[in-house]
């Protein structure tokens, strides 16, 4: 009997150790046709970026250098998308650090053009949502299938 209730508790301890290294909004690395716009490559509630932020990212130098923070933490490492800056660029938004979950950057609408203006909302929980009593820094990365000098980002308070 104390085996079983052993083997029980090992069990529920690796189930949730796998959930919580799950990564929610983990994408395919690659856009499926140069018709689609953008691809949401990742939103994480765990960004370590501590200041709010939208960053443009052009090159795979800055990729790799904005992984290398977006990484410190986190175990598994999440893979550096594969990214032809020549016809697309990295789009990063970030909420900075917050005092608790509920937190999060929505979905980003497109506004082409000459310049393609990308619009984030960034949404907070309501006075009576029930949320996580955690320092949180959520973000989203987004492949834009433009290159970085026809992007702009643009952010929006909900």
């Amino acid at each position: 009997m104390r085996n079983y209730t052993k083997l029980c508790l090992l069990a529920l301890m690796v189930i949730s150790l796998s959930a919580c290294n799950c990564k929610k909004g983990m994408k395919d690395l690659t856009l499926k046709s140069n018709t689609e716009e953008f691809m949401i490559y990742m939103e994480d509630s765990n960004t370590n970026i501590m200041e709010e932020t939208s960053m443009i990212i052009n090159s795979q130098e800055n990729l790799e250098s904005f992984f290398k923070v977006f990484n410190a933490t986190k175990t598994p490492k999440i893979t550096i998308p594969k990214v032809d800056f020549n016809s697309q660029c990295v789009l990063v938004v970030a909420t900075g650090e917050k005092p608790s979950g509920g937190y999060s950057v929505m979905k980003p609408t497109l506004e082409p053009g000459k310049i393609n203006s990308y619009f984030f909302k960034i949404k907070s929980p309501g006075p009576k949502d029930l949320v996580t009593m955690s320092l949180t820094t959520p973000g989203m990365i987004v492949i834009a299938n433009q290159p970085a000098n026809e992007v702009e980002i643009n952010l929006l308070d909900e």
